[in-house]
C-alpha cells in the first residue's frame, strides 16, 4: 500500500515540475512580449504631437494592451488549469487507493466484527431468556400456590356444609357459619394477594425486558454507524482526519466529564450561589469603600469622620454579610444536594434537607459556657460561625454528594419504604417512603464523624483542611499554580473545547473561598492576602480570549473575514464573552492565533501576580461579575485602587502587542493562499483612487504628460 501512495506522489511531483517548468517560460514569454508592445506603443505615441490627439491614441493604447493581456495571457492560465487538474487528480488517486484498500481490510474484518456483534446481541438474548425463566417460574409457583388455595376453599366449603347440616342447634350452625366466612375470607385475601404478586411480576418481567430491547437496538444502531463511519473515513496519514479523530475522542471525553452529574450539580450549584456573593459585594464594596472614614475610603478623601450614626447604618452590611457569605458553605451543600437530588428525579426539597443535615453533622460543635456583655454566663452547645462560611466549602461539596448517593442508595430497596394506605395523602405517604432511608444516611454520617473525632481526634473538615484544601489553595495561590491552570485552560480552548468550563468545578470553590476570604478580612478592617482568585482571572487574565483578541484585530487586521466576524464580536467581547472570537474566527485549531493566546496569557498571568504580590496594587476582594468589562473590573474589585486601573491598562497594551505581529502574519498568509480575502480598509471612494494609482503607473512609462492625461481621466470618470 506504501509503494502505491509512493509510486501516485512521485508520478505527481514529477508532473507538477514539468508543468511549473512550462507555466515560468510562458509566462516569461508574456511578459517580454508584452513590454515590445508597450514599447511599440510608446513610439508611436511619442511621434504625435497634438495634445488632444496624444490623449486619444494613449485611451486607445491602454485598450489595446488590456486587450492582448486576456488574449495573450490564455496559455499561463492554461498551465495554471493543468497544475490544479494535476493536484485534483492527485488526491483523487490517492482517496481512490485509500477506499480500496479500506474496502479489503473492512471485508476481511467483516466476519469478526458481526461475530462480536452477534456475541453481544447473543447475551441480551440470554439475559432475556434467562428473566423469562426467573419470572416464569415465580409466576408457575404461585399459579400453583392459587390452585392449591381454591383446592382448600372447596374442601373447606364441603366440610362446612357438612358441619352445617349436621348440626340441629340454631347458635352452632352460625358460629360454624362465621367460622367458615373468616377462613374463606383469609383464603381469598391470600389468592388475591398473588395475583397482585403475578401481575407485578409480570410489569416488572415487562419493563425489563423492554429496557434490554432498546439497549440491544441502540446497541445494534451504533455498531452499524461505527461500521458505515470505516468504509466511509478518509484516507489515513490525511492530517485532517487524524485531527478529527482526535478531536472527535476528546470532545466525547469532555462532554461525558462536563454531564458527568456530580461535576454539573458542583458547577449548577456555583451559579445557583451567585446572589449571595453578588449583594454580599455590594455591602463590602459601601461598607469598606464608599463609606468608609479611614485611609483608601471615599468619605475619608472628603474629610467625613465617623458617627454613631454611620457605624450604626453599616451594621446593616454587617448583617447582609452575615447572611450570604457568612453561611456560604452552608448554602452549597443544600445547593449542590438539591441539584444532584433533581438529577435524580428526588425532591429538591427533601435532597436539601438531607444535604443540610449531612453538612450539620460534620460541623465543628462546641460546649461551653459564652459570658454576655451583661455579666452573665450561657451554657449550652455552639457552632463557630465561620464554620458554616466559606472555608467549609469543600466540607459542603463532600457532604452534599455523599449525602444524596447514600440516600439514593437507601432508596433502592422497597423494604425499606414505609408503605402507607391509599386514602393518605401522597405528600405524607412519600414523607413515610423516606423516613427510613433519611434515618440510615444520618446515621451512617454521625457514626463517621464520631468514629474521626474518637479515634483520629479530628474532624472531617480538619482533614479535608490538611489533605486537599491547603495543598490545593497554596498550589492555586503560587505563580506556578496559576500559570498551570492557564496553560491547561487556554490549552483546552485550542482544541474547541471551554477551558473556564471545564476547570471551573475542580478550581472553583478554591478561587470564590479565597475571594470571600478577602472580602471578610477587608470588612474587618484588615488587609486581603489571596492574590489568585476568581476575579484575579476575569479581570486581569481573561480579557487575552475575548476583548484583546477583538481590538488586536481592528488595529492590524486586513482580512475580510476577520471585519465581519468583529462586527458581531465586539460587544460580546466587552463583557469577557470569549465564544464569538474564539469559535468564529476561528481561535480554535489555528495556530496564528493560539500561540499569542498561551504566551500572551502566561504573559499576563506573571505581570498581574508579580505587580500584585510586590505591592504595586491591592489584591482584589470585592466580588463583580465574570461579565465586568476588563478595564473597569479591576478598579471595582480591589476597593476603587487606581493602581488596578492602571495595571488593566498595561495588561491590556501587552495583549495587543503580543497578538500584533501574528495578526500581520495572519495578513500576509491569507494574502498568499487567496488575495482576494485581504482588503485595505477604505471607502469605496478610495478604492477607485488606489485603481486610478495604478492607470497613473502606467501612464507614467508612455508619456512625460501625465499630468495632463490625469486630469482628462478623472474629468471623464
Amino acid at each position: 500500500m506504501k509503494d502505491t501512495y509512493d509510486n501516485i506522489k512521485q508520478q505527481y511531483l514529477q508532473d507538477k515540475s514539468n508543468l511549473e517548468k512550462e507555466l515560468k517560460i510562458a509566462e516569461t514569454n508574456f511578459k517580454t512580449n508584452l513590454d515590445y508592445f508597450k514599447a511599440k506603443l510608446k513610439t508611436e505615441a511619442d511621434q504625435v504631437t497634438e495634445k488632444e490627439q496624444k490623449s486619444k491614441l494613449l485611451k486607445n493604447h491602454i485598450n489595446e494592451i488590456n486587450d492582448y493581456k486576456k488574449t495573450e495571457n490564455h496559455q499561463v492560465i492554461a498551465i495554471k488549469n493543468q497544475l490544479k487538474e494535476a493536484k485534483d487528480k492527485y488526491d483523487n488517486d490517492i482517496n481512490q487507493v485509500w477506499k480500496n484498500q479500506n474496502q479489503i481490510y473492512i471485508e476481511s474484518m467483516k466476519g469478526q466484527y458481526d461475530s462480536k456483534t452477534e456475541s453481544k446481541i447473543a447475551k441480551f438474548d440470554s439475559t432475556i431468556e434467562s428473566l423469562n425463566k426467573k419470572f416464569g417460574d415465580k409466576i408457575e409457583s404461585n399459579n400453583q400456590k392459587v390452585a392449591d388455595l381454591r383446592k382448600s376453599e372447596t374442601e373447606l366449603e364441603v366440610k362446612f356444609l357438612e358441619n352445617y347440616q349436621k348440626e340441629n342447634d340454631y347458635w352452632e350452625a352460625e358460629i360454624i357459619a362465621i367460622k367458615h366466612f373468616n377462613e374463606l375470607t383469609k383464603i381469598k385475601n391470600k389468592i388475591r394477594e398473588f395475583k397482585k404478586l403475578n401481575r407485578k411480576f409480570a410489569d416488572d418481567l415487562s419493563q425489563k425486558i423492554n429496557f434490554i430491547n432498546a439497549k440491544k437496538n441502540d446497541y445494534k444502531a451504533k455498531r452499524e454507524q461505527k461500521f458505515a463511519a470505516m468504509l466511509n473515513r478518509n484516507k489515513p496519514g490525511n492530517r485532517k482526519w487524524w485531527s478529527n479523530q482526535f478531536l472527535a475522542g476528546v470532545n466525547s471525553g469532555v462532554t461525558k466529564f462536563d454531564q458527568q452529574r456530580h461535576m454539573h450539580a458542583i458547577k449548577t450549584s456555583l451559579i445557583y450561589m451567585m446572589p449571595y456573593t453578588l449583594v454580599a459585594a455590594f455591602w463590602i464594596l459601601l461598607n469598606s469603600v464608599i463609606l468608609s472614614t479611614s485611609q483608601g475610603g471615599l468619605l475619608h478623601a472628603f474629610g467625613v469622620s465617623e458617627t454613631q450614626g454611620l457605624t450604626n447604618f453599616k451594621q446593616i452590611g454587617g448583617l447582609v454579610n452575615n447572611a450570604t457569605l457568612g453561611i456560604m458553605g452552608l448554602a452549597l451543600s443544600v445547593s449542590i444536594a438539591a441539584v444532584l437530588g433533581d438529577r435524580y428525579k428526588f425532591g429538591k426539597i427533601e435532597s436539601g434537607l438531607v444535604g443540610l443535615s449531612a453538612f450539620i453533622i460534620f460541623t465543628p460543635i462546641m460546649t461551653g459556657s459564652l459570658t454576655e456583655s451583661g455579666g452573665l454566663d450561657i451554657v449550652g452547645t455552639f457552632v463557630n460561625f465561620a464554620e458554616l462560611g466559606s472555608s467549609s466549602m469543600f466540607l459542603a461539596i463532600i457532604t452534599g454528594i455523599g449525602g444524596i448517593e447514600l440516600y439514593r442508595l437507601f432508596l433502592k430497596p422497597t423494604w425499606l419504604k414505609i408503605k402507607m394506605p391509599k386514602q393518605v395523602p401522597t405528600a405524607v405517604a412519600k414523607s413515610f417512603n423516606v423516613i427510613i432511608p433519611f434515618f440510615l444516611v444520618t446515621f451512617v454520617f454521625a457514626s463517621f464523624s464520631f468514629s474521626l473525632l474518637f479515634f483520629a481526634g479530628k474532624n472531617l473538615k480538619e482533614i479535608i483542611e490538611i489533605a486537599v484544601q491547603k495543598p490545593l489553595s497554596s498550589g492555586i495561590e503560587s505563580l506556578g499554580g496559576a500559570l498551570l491552570i492557564r496553560i491547561i485552560a487556554d490549552g483546552l480552548w485550542v482544541f474547541g473545547i471551554h477551558g473556564q468550563n471545564m476547570i471551573g468545578p475542580i478550581v472553583g470553590p478554591v478561587y470564590l473561598q479565597h475571594l470571600t476570604e478577602n472580602a471578610a478580612l477587608v470588612a474587618q478592617g484588615q488587609d486581603p492576602i489571596w492574590i489568585v482568585t476568581s476575579t484575579f482571572m476575569d479581570s486581569y487574565i481573561l480579557p487575552m480570549n475575548n476583548i484583546i483578541i477583538v481590538a488586536s484585530l481592528f488595529i492590524f487586521s486586513r482580512r475580510k473575514d476577520h471585519l465581519s466576524i468583529m462586527l458581531v464580536a465586539t460587544i460580546p467581547a466587552l463583557f469577557n464573552i470569549s465564544e464569538p472570537v474564539m469559535f468564529g474566527l476561528p481561535v480554535v485549531l489555528n495556530p496564528i492565533l493560539a500561540i499569542p493566546l498561551v504566551l500572551g496569557s502566561q504573559l499576563l498571568t506573571i505581570t498581574a501576580y508579580l505587580a500584585t504580590s510586590w505591592g504595586f496594587v491591592t489584591p482584589l476582594y470585592v466580588i463583580t461579575p465574570w461579565t465586568t468589562p476588563s478595564i473597569i473590573g479591576p478598579y471595582i474589585a480591589s476597593g476603587g485602587d487606581i493602581g488596578a486601573l492602571f495595571l488593566a491598562m498595561i495588561l491590556f497594551g501587552m495583549g495587543i502587542g503580543i497578538y500584533a505581529p501574528f495578526v500581520i502574519v495572519s495578513n500576509v498568509h491569507a494574502k498568499q493562499a487567496n488575495p482576494d480575502v485581504v482588503v485595505s480598509r477604505f471607502s469605496s471612494k478610495s478604492k477607485l483612487l488606489f485603481r486610478r494609482a495604478e492607470t497613473t503607473r502606467y501612464l507614467n512609462e508612455l508619456s512625460e504628460e501625465k499630468k495632463i492625461t490625469l486630469k482628462v481621466r478623472e474629468r471623464r470618470s
